[in-house]
């Protein structure tokens, strides 16, 4: 009788998951109907919120419910609410999910309720561009590449006549980067002219731009030298610059691929990407060091060093294969959320059908095995990308503080210049450009690193006037021209890297409520302080606190 009670506890224990699966469907079921009951703009601004919060799978929710109501009788701002929620559902598919085909489709259709209501293109346009530009880089498809520049030129042109600078500032970015590929860099006169003409303020990024441009036509016309000159000016230019990153780091590219084809100097050019692989890790961007590992191997194996030929090598498929996984994972999450949006409808469907209990039984406890099975695996997968790329978050936050405590190190054995001094004075009164703006930034930062005042909830932008001499004015402007962000984003950044510091550093910080730790830096509200943190470290504090902890443990094991 061993086998029947063996038997009775294995199918009382599937019983029990089986109900248990079943009361979350109907709780899937309940919140399907929850967010069905809400208006359409009232969906979109909710999966524009989840999206920040990082619950892709609930904002993706929001925008399919919302995306399907779609009418010919709908009135012009439901149909826009419609647009937009499309234009959503191709930003989760394609950052979040990497499913191209569906984040096109959703990009489709939202290009053509937008061409219908006589809504902006011009960004629809350039999301076009991206995803044929991701498509061609992964399959080395010249044809889809061309399909991207394509894009970027009608987004350009439709930027233009729109008069949306920021939309029209990005095409021609993209313009100028794929146009040497495509041998068009001749072509592009007339853009050059028209941004050129848009950009009535002189920002860095137009200056780069510029500089990217003018060394594409010089190297298109043999003045290889002169190409060098621009593109070394170029990075010196965006050396630094937080916002710049992607920036400097192209540029330091382009010279290695400069002096390499062009004036055969190897050294010069590993010297170059090795800059460069230095950026793409202080600031974990993936699919630069990706790049980076991939032109710095094949320098080796025509310079014969076959020992370092095969470390870059080995890097680059390490990375390579790390990417894929994340995107597996994010794949297996896609289908976890679309098996749960289906089985909503089905099972009200089979309750409608399903009439003899015996059969359902049978049926729901085989679909309870497999779905067991399948889940098991998923979570188990799921669970060690999550840690993974939690791991990932914390060690490239670490080396960041490293970054600003070397920093910090220089600036508390540094006294203010004279001439600083001086130029605090000549601004009070005047209009900056670009040098006054940089002198500025110089001094806002040195408080930054340096003064504990920035952690006192009262702190502010006058008091930070107060202690670099410059008008409250000035500053403002200084920070917001210089970095994109107000005066608070700015902040905040900073208040965040020394919470990180205490956490890390300090095993009473590590220990900590959330609370005292956002109230130690100068944040008054808990929801803050979490959505900032997430924001600027890519991970809740808890989750940091964690690891902290791990690694001091594994530390002192060792």
């Amino acid at each position: 009788m061993k086998w029947l009670k063996g038997f009775l506890v294995r199918w009382s224990s599937l019983m029990i998951i089986f109900f248990s699966a079943m009361s979350l469907h109907a709780s899937s079921d309940r919140q399907y109907h929850e967010l069905e009951r809400l208006t359409t703009d009232s969906l979109f601004n909710l999966g524009e919120n989840l999206v920040m919060q990082n619950e892709e799978e609930k904002a993706l929710m929001c925008f399919t419910i919302a995306a399907a109501r779609y009418g010919v009788k709908e009135s012009r701002e439901e149909k826009t609410e419609v647009m937009k929620a499309n234009v959503g559902k191709w930003y989760l598919y394609f950052f979040h999910y990497f499913d191209y085909i569906k984040a096109f489709e959703s990009l489709t259709k939202a290009q053509s309720i937008a061409e219908e209501i006589g809504f902006n293109t011009s960004r629809i346009l350039l999301d076009f561009g991206a995803t044929y530009q991701t498509l061609a880089e992964q399959t080395d498809d010249e044809k889809l590449l061309r399909e991207a520049y394509e894009f970027y030129l009608k987004s350009f042109d439709r930027a233009l006549a729109e008069k949306e600078t920021s939309t029209l500032n990005m095409a021609f970015s993209n313009i100028v980067q794929l146009s040497p590929q495509l041998h068009a860099i001749d072509s592009i006169d007339r853009q050059w002219k028209a941004f050129n003409n848009a950009n009535k303020h002189r920002t860095i990024i137009y200056v780069s731009d510029s500089l990217l441009y003018r060394s594409n036509i010089k190297k298109a016309k043999g003045d290889y030298a002169g190409a060098l000159a621009d593109l070394e000016l170029n990075a010196s230019l965006t050396q630094g610059d937080f916002n710049m990153v992607r920036y400097n780091q192209a540029a330091h590219i382009a010279i290695a691929e400069l002096l390499a084809e062009k004036f055969g100097n190897y050294p010069g050019a590993l010297a170059h990407l090795k800059e460069a692989e230095q950026i793409a890790l202080c600031h974990n961007i993936k699919d630069a060091a990706l790049e980076v590992y991939n032109k710095t191997w094949r320098i080796y194996d025509i310079t014969g060093d076959y020992g370092k030929r095969d470390e870059y090598r080995s890097k680059y498929l390490s990375l390579k294969d790390t990417i894929l996984n994340y995107r597996q994972g994010a794949a297996i999450s896609e289908l976890s959320f679309a098996s749960k949006f289906d089985k909503i409808e089905k099972e009200i469907e089979m309750e409608k059908e399903s009439r003899r209990i015996q059969t359902w039984i049978l049926a729901g406890s085989i679909l309870l095995v497999i779905l067991a099975v399948l889940t098991a695996i998923s979570l188990k997968r799921r669970n060690r990308n999550l840690r993974r790329l939690n791991e990932t978050l914390y060690s490239k936050n670490v080396e960041l503080l490293s970054c600003d405590k070397e920093m910090k190190k220089r600036l508390d054995k540094a006294e203010m210049s004279e001439k600083a001094k001086k130029q605090s004075e000549r601004y009070r009164n005047s209009d900056l450009d670009e040098g006054d703006k940089q002198s500025i930034m110089e001094s806002v930062r040195a408080v930054m690193l340096t003064s504990a005042e920035i952690y006192s909830p009262d702190f502010s932008a006058s008091r930070l006037s107060e202690l670099t001499g410059y008008t409250y004015r000035h500053i403002s402007q200084a920070i917001n021209e210089t970095t994109g962000n107000n005066f608070n984003h700015f902040l905040n950044e900073y208040r965040i890297k020394e919470a990180c510091r205490r956490i890390q550093e300090d095993a009473g910080y590590s220990r900590l409520t959330v609370d005292a730790i956002a109230n130690s830096v100068g944040f008054r509200a808990r929801s803050s302080f979490i959505a900032a943190f997430k924001t600027f470290t890519g991970l809740t504090p808890s989750t940091y606190q964690k690891l902290a902890r791990e690694k001091t443990q594994d530390g002192s094991k060792s």
